[in-house]
């Protein structure tokens, strides 16, 4: 396996009156939670008595002038007018304008600035880029590792955060899996100035929608995807045969599209494989196909060191199996830049299912999103869990759940969709991009402020059962329209609608249904492309006993007993048992371990 470390930055600020000895603890305490994720050389720039940042990042994206420092988490930033720039690129921008400019950079982005006054971290309008805060007694600090800031200045774990990623699969809100650590909210820079932490919002993710029509979403989508190509006209593009990629392709100019890399992933013969393999055949597409069968007879110690990896890779805060595929995939595709279609589904409103969508939110409905929606897939066993432990927390969760969703006065279709790009989108989606965006340029243009403008300006009533992308997908490239998807269904039927359409998405909806309560009431847990291999390595009795279960059964979150169990193979590890506990496991090696003596480079001093 090629060796892979997370990217890691930390900007630390001191009040003025701050023992100096502290200072310096903190700071090596923070340099050897920097280099804990596998990087030993650790930088080290000191902007001014108050300030210092530690990153792992390598010297090109690292950029200084006088007395402007600009460090790059990204490969490069994409502007809005389709040019890609570097941290030196980045910082004359700063420089000369000032760094709210920086604030209006596509998603995906980070970068964190300091000068003689402040250090500040930026994102991209939607936080897709994640950047976590801490506030302490004289001295605050951002970054983009969570587990990084709470190592540094000893935070303990949040156990409410840990029962929200073992129970909807991800975090919600601004919550880590550490106390007092926070996500930096959604489009807003965080500023540090002696030892102090303040927050600017940039974006009204409030403001009113505006009324757009199928014709303006046709206009939008092209230029969000041609951006992408313009500024970098050799990226590939990832092809599945579904709807999202097919309308990234027919975005891409015919001429554009012949040689053009095309990336498929998953099995021959599947519908997918088929499908994309005749989307490139028709679009003159050089099309490669990573073919998962390959991952199967990996060794069960190659299994146990690739979760360790992709544990301290997403800063332990995802299920180890949603990244496993993905994590053997970039091995092959590490540093291939390609277009991606994730988020087109923020236009099909598949989330909508059964639910009133033109009706006010309600209590009702925010329940049936929790139960239905949320804890279906991802939940742990509830056996997992103390009892009362998860009692209390199952309260909250449902207090969180209504606060986020009920928060405007507005319809529950557009209430969803808000909920969807923030929470699901951002957090989960956001935690692998946030990664992926450090070894490769990541071109995301259904992130774009082109396309979020234009689903938010559209009705609920319009997206629902992908009929308005449909009716993009048609106005970009009729042809393609005409071609079914890997589901058999045609996006041109979609998009004209009538009866034979809607008695084929009824099927479909039947079928899902089903699905939906085994999950719901049967215990059967989806397993994401390639699981069923890593489920068995993962399982596996060798594999289980690695695990530190007296320190995971000291954690008063769990129940003991369940616990003992697990450890003795009394019960079957699952992917939602061992999916979420092989990332606790790690989490707790990362904050033990005292056996890395970071290399410091300092990169300037006062």
């Amino acid at each position: 396996m090629i060796a892979r470390v997370q990217s890691c930055i930390l900007a630390l600020s001191f009040s003025r009156r701050f023992a100096p000895d502290k200072k310096q603890k903190i700071i090596n305490e923070a340099a050897a939670a920097v280099a804990g994720f596998g990087n030993n050389d650790v930088s080290v720039a000191t902007i001014d008595d108050a300030t210092t940042i530690l990153s792992n990042y390598p010297s090109e994206k690292i950029a200084q002038k006088g007395d402007q420092w600009l460090f790059l988490h990204s490969k490069m930033a994409l502007t809005t007018d389709g040019r890609l720039l570097d941290a030196n690129a980045l910082l004359s921008m700063v420089t000369e304008n000032g760094a709210d400019h920086l604030n209006e950079l596509e998603p995906p982005f980070v970068a964190i600035t300091g000068n003689k006054e402040t250090a500040s971290a930026h994102s991209d309008f939607l936080g897709l880029g994640q950047i976590f805060s801490y506030q302490g007694d004289g001295c605050a600090a951002v970054g983009t590792s969570a587990s990084a800031i709470a190592r540094t200045f000893a935070r303990p774990l949040n156990q409410f955060g840990l029962f929200q990623q073992m129970t909807v699969g991800h975090l919600l809100d601004n919550t880590t899996l550490f106390e007092d650590v926070a996500m930096v909210p959604a489009g807003s820079s965080a500023h540090l100035s002696d030892g102090k932490l303040s927050f600017r919002e940039n974006y009204d993710h409030s403001a009113e929608p505006q009324s757009l029509r199928i014709e303006d979403g046709v206009d939008l989508v092209r230029k969000s995807v041609e951006r992408c190509v313009n500024a970098l006209p050799d990226a590939g593009m990832e092809l599945s045969g579904g709807l999202d990629s097919r309308v990234v392709l027919s975005a891409i100019p015919e001429q554009l599209r012949t040689g053009r890399r095309a990336v498929t992933i998953g099995y021959p013969g599947s519908p997918d494989i088929e499908s994309a393999k005749k989307l490139a055949e028709i679009c003159g597409l050089s099309h490669e196909i990573v073919d998962l069968t390959q991952f199967n007879s990996e060794s069960t110690e190659t299994v146990w060191n690739r979760s360790r990896r992709v544990a301290y890779r997403d800063d332990f805060s995802t299920n180890i199996y949603d990244r496993l595929t993905i994590d053997c995939v970039d091995d092959f595709l590490l540093e291939t830049s390609r277009i991606g279609g994730v988020n087109g589904e923020f236009a099909r409103g598949f989330y909508y299912a059964a639910m009133p969508i033109e009706k006010p939110v309600t209590q009702e409905s925010i329940n049936r999103l929790l139960t239905w929606r949320l804890t279906t897939n991802d939940a742990a066993p509830e056996a997992v869990f103390n009892r009362d432990k998860k009692e209390a927390f199952q309260a909250q969760l449902g207090e969180l759940v209504t606060r986020l969703v009920a928060d405007h006065q507005e319809t529950l279709g557009s209430a969803l969709d808000r909920f969807y790009l923030n929470q699901r989108m951002r957090r989960w989606a956001g935690s692998a991009i946030s990664r992926a965006m450090t070894d490769r340029v990541v071109l995301t243009p259904f992130f774009h402020t082109d396309y979020i403008k234009w689903t938010r300006g559209i009705s609920a009533s319009s997206k629902k059962d992908s009929v308005a992308l449909c009716q993009v997908l048609q106005g970009l490239d009729t042809n393609l329209a005409n071609i079914p998807l890997d589901s058999g269904l045609l996006p041109a039927a979609i998009a004209s609608g009538g009866f034979a359409m809607k008695f084929a998405r009824f099927r479909q909806k039947v079928t899902k249904l089903e699905k939906k309560l085994l999950q719901r009431f049967g215990g059967s847990r989806k397993l994401n492309l390639g699981g069923k291999n890593f489920q068995q390595k993962l399982s596996s009795t060798d594999l289980i006993e690695r695990l530190d279960w007296s320190a995971i059964g000291d954690i008063d979150l769990f129940d003991k007993r369940t616990i003992e169990q697990l450890k003795s193979s009394d019960i079957s590890g699952s992917r939602t048992t061992v999916g979420y506990f092989l990332p606790l496991n790690f989490q707790l090696e990362y904050f033990d371990r005292n056996d890395v003596e970071p290399n410091i480079t300092h990169i300037a001093s006062p």
